[in-house]
């Protein structure tokens, strides 16, 4: 069952020692759960294998946390923290930032990572189009780093133009924390109010309720037809909360409608309608 669990199966006669650090940490996890300690120490195991081996190791501890046994869980991963963790710490540069429920801890870490405008550095900046700032906001158009996920939310970009620029594109795309770009949109050619001359202007974007709890990037680009001017992966990040009960999760909750369009009824039988017939 150990083998199994950490799918090493072709390398068990391999020795440990020539395994790669994600098959060793897969193993070592293994060993450990299968164990069954009183307090079970995980740090970042998350980080390593495939999806299904992520959903198994997060599955047994959720198991581990049913049976009344500790869990002590390090990890990056806020969505594997919400779903495992009912108390949680963070820690800053080997201190305690912030402990407590691990909504309340997760909210304040949210919203320390955008207590700057722009959460990262631009990979591509020509100094003509620059970010003032980017962030979400609610429905009456408050600030709000976290959100319901069923309702909709607006993605503010604020950026200042050195000069007027030609055929000026922007774009913002969102990606969530399997590292998937969920959706992008780009305010083009189509729009009207374009900024024709020097000057920081604001777009507003409205996204309806169809992505799924979790945290999100958000990434810039502005750009013509011919050039990238601006290009910046993670402008900003928000975390969406809230599941829905009974469904699986997916990447996007799409708004869609059937309809019934057709129906040809069947034929019966020739026995059937000669009985009725009687």
């Amino acid at each position: 069952d150990i083998v199994s669990f950490a799918g090493v199966e072709r390398f068990i006669d391999t020795p440990v020692k020539r395994y790669s650090s994600g098959m060793y940490l897969r193993l070592a996890f293994s060993v450990a759960a299968h164990l069954e300690p009183d307090v079970l120490v995980v740090d970042e195991v998350l980080a390593v294998g495939d999806a299904e081996f992520q959903a198994k190791c997060l599955g047994r501890m959720q198991v581990a946390e049913r049976e009344g046994r500790t869990v002590v869980f390090v990890s990056h991963n806020l969505d594997a923290i919400a779903q495992l963790c009912s108390q949680a710490i963070w820690l800053e540069r080997g201190r305690i930032a912030a402990e407590g429920s691990t909504g309340s801890v997760i909210d304040s870490y949210v919203t320390t990572a955008l207590s700057t405008d722009g959460a990262g550095t631009p990979m591509q900046d020509d100094g003509s189009v620059s970010l003032r700032r980017v962030q979400t906001c609610d429905t009456e158009g408050r600030p709000a780093p976290v959100l319901r996920r069923d309702r909709p939310f607006s993605i503010d970009v604020t950026f200042a133009l050195e000069q007027k620029v030609p055929g000026l594109d922007l774009a913002v795309y969102v990606v969530n924390a399997a590292g998937v770009r969920v959706f992008d949109e780009a305010w083009s050619d189509t729009q009207r109010l374009r900024p024709d001359r020097a000057g920081t202007y604001t777009l507003r974007l409205v996204v309806p309720p169809v992505l799924n709890a979790g945290e999100y990037q958000i990434g810039v680009w502005a750009g013509s037809a011919y050039e990238t001017l601006l290009l910046q992966p993670v402008a900003s990040v928000f975390r969406l909360e809230g599941s829905l009960k009974g469904r699986p999760e997916r990447a996007v909750e799409l708004l869609l409608d059937w309809e019934l369009i057709g129906e040809e009824p069947a034929e019966r039988p020739a026995d059937t309608q000669a009985v009725e017939r009687q």
